[in-house]
C-alpha cells in the first residue's frame, strides 16, 4: 500500500466551495416580499441551495483492495493499518471505508453467502451497493463478490 495513501484519497478539491451563495435571484425575490409577508426564519440552504461537500477520491483504495484479491485479509488489514493513524480523523475516516467495500462479517445461510453484520444480517452478496469483495469465511481470504442477476418489477429473474 502507498505510504501516502490517505493524503491520495482526502485531498481533492471540494466541489461547491468556490460557488457564490447569493444565488442570482435571491435578492430579486426579497425586493418583491413586502417586508410584513417575509417570513421570520430562513434555513441555512436557501440562498444557493448548495453546500460544500467532500469529495473523496476512492479510486485508489478501490484499485489497492483488488489487487489484493487471494490474500489473506489479516495481511491487508495490517498493511493499511500501518500507514494510516487513528489519531486523524481524515485519516480515521478513510479507513472507515473499508466497510463500503469490502463485508468482513460473512455467514453462509443454505450454501449461499451473506452478510453477518447486525443491520444486513441475511443479505445475500452482491444484493446492495458497493459492496466488491468479502472475506471467505472457512479460508479468511479476500474474495471478490459474485455479480447476481436483477431482479425486473414483476419479480422474475432476468
Amino acid at each position: 500500500m502507498r505510504s501516502d495513501m490517505a493524503k491520495v484519497i482526502v485531498e481533492r478539491p471540494r466541489y461547491g466551495s468556490r460557488a457564490r451563495h447569493d444565488g442570482k435571484g435571491y435578492r430579486k425575490r426579497w425586493q418583491k416580499i413586502a417586508l410584513e409577508d417575509a417570513p421570520r426564519r430562513e434555513s441555512i440552504g436557501v440562498r444557493g441551495g448548495r453546500t460544500r461537500c467532500l469529495n473523496e477520491h476512492l479510486g485508489p483504495l478501490k484499485r489497492y483492495l483488488n489487487k489484493q484479491v487471494g490474500r489473506p485479509w489479516d495481511k491487508i488489514f495490517s498493511e493499511i493499518c500501518q500507514f494510516i493513524r487513528l489519531d486523524s480523523a481524515v485519516q480515521s475516516h478513510v479507513r472507515d471505508h473499508l466497510d463500503d467495500f469490502v463485508e468482513t462479517c460473512v455467514i453462509v445461510i443454505d450454501g449461499e453467502l451473506c452478510s453477518g453484520r447486525p443491520y444486513r444480517t441475511g443479505m445475500p452478496l452482491g444484493m446492495y451497493g458497493r459492496l466488491m469483495l468479502y472475506v471467505c469465511p472457512r479460508t479468511g481470504l479476500l474474495r471478490r463478490v459474485k455479480k447476481r442477476p436483477h431482479e425486473r418489477a414483476s419479480g422474475r429473474l432476468l
